[in-house]
């Protein structure tokens, strides 16, 4: 699998320079027989243009014969550059996925998701929490869901699985069905067994939308006060007038955080719908201190697809200060074509330069935004 890196930011500002260990993400890409490949960035933000050399192409002989080593070092130079290595936890932030679903069974990907994009946090359901589990997240970094009140299934899961950091039913009124008193009854029911049973620092988690166009919080006042977080699914707002559908739901956001304060503290952003407003939305979940979970769940794009939207999404959590941006010093070979004589300009990066070799150093640093 070939996971590519892109360059989004070219007025980022280097701090303090850090020495990685050899738990990198690069190295564990390549036990696993992986591959990166990288845009690079000198240290002036500038992306040099070069062209990859064909491994199989003959290499131009002089008039003495083949080109000895002395003479062919005489016609390379080495350039350096900054490319990004991953992205880490900002401390007290959350980021959360709830991936497509085979990327639950896809180890690389999981890895992928915590170790390089920055999702420290991702939902699953019972039958994947090894996957996520051998995959390097642990129970305190894992929301649980699939339940539906319509049955006590939770309580099940919470006797085998009782420390995970929060148990996540989705909707209990609009999707699920539920009058007001009942989905507040079971929702109740549901928190006293998971403070019986559960740890002290498990949450009850519930997502909502709203009741209708006019932004009336029906559904989420039913089930606001059992709970111990709210979570916003609705994606966009309808609205009398263009655009309609909006996908800006920050309206939305601030009126929830203003109706529930104590309990609207996540919030759902659609990795479909809200692709356009991933800048807008990420920050105005900053201002209102929320913590981001995408949803990607059903996702059926392409896997090059899918890598640009998530790297798209990783970037704005950097801007907006949920993660950090750890970058790693690479050096890039280029050999000159003109060998006879090596006439090639050493100052400019032409055509006439061919990139032969790249690879990394162990020098890191991390940038802010």
């Amino acid at each position: 699998m070939i996971i590519t890196f892109f360059i989004f930011c070219s007025e980022e500002k280097p701090t303090e320079q850090l020495t990685s260990n050899e738990k990198s993400v690069l190295q564990k890409t390549n036990e696993t027989g992986g591959k990166i490949s990288f845009s690079i960035t000198g240290d002036s933000t500038k992306t040099d243009s070069v062209k990859i050399k064909d491994k199989e192409k003959e290499k131009k002989k002089g008039k003495g014969g083949e080109i000895t080593p002395n003479a062919q070092s005489q016609c390379q130079i080495q350039r350096t550059g900054w490319q990004l290595d991953h992205y880490e936890n900002v401390p007290g932030r959350i980021v959360g996925i709830w991936p497509r679903a085979d990327t639950w069974d896809n180890s690389n990907k999981l890895r992928m998701l915590k170790d390089t994009l920055g999702f420290n946090y991702i939902y699953t359901i019972e039958t994947k929490i090894n996957n996520c589990l051998q995959s390097g997240y642990t129970q305190q970094n894992i929301m649980i869901g699939g339940f539906d009140l319509n049955n006590n299934d939770y309580e099940r899961v919470i006797n085998l699985y009782p420390g995970f950091k929060a148990y996540y039913t989705d909707e209990p009124a609009s999707n699920q069905q539920l009058s007001c008193d009942t989905a507040r009854s079971r929702l109740n029911k549901f928190r006293n067994y998971l403070d019986n049973h559960g740890s002290i620092s498990s949450y009850l988690v519930a997502g909502e939308t709203i009741h209708d166009l006019w932004g009336y919080n029906y559904y989420a006042d039913c089930i606001v006060n059992p709970i111990t977080i709210l979570m916003c699914s609705r994606y966009y707002i309808v609205r009398l007038y263009p655009p309609y559908p909006d996908p800006d739901q920050r309206d939305i956001w601030t009126d929830w955080k203003y109706d529930y304060p104590t309990r609207f503290l996540w919030t759902w952003v659609s990795y479909h719908i809200d692709y356009s407003e991933f800048d807008n939305l990420i920050g105005h979940a900053n201002n209102k201190n929320l913590g981001i979970w995408l949803y990607q769940f059903g996702d059926g794009l392409s896997l090059n697809e899918e890598r640009e939207r998530l790297l798209i999404y990783s970037f704005n959590a950097w801007k907006w200060g949920y993660l950090q941006r750890v970058e790693r010093k690479w050096i890039s070979v280029f050999e000159c074509q003109n060998q006879d004589p090596c006439d090639c300009n050493p100052n400019y990066l032409t055509g006439e330069w061919i990139l032969v070799n790249k690879y990394p150093t162990w020098e890191t640093r991390t940038v802010s935004y």
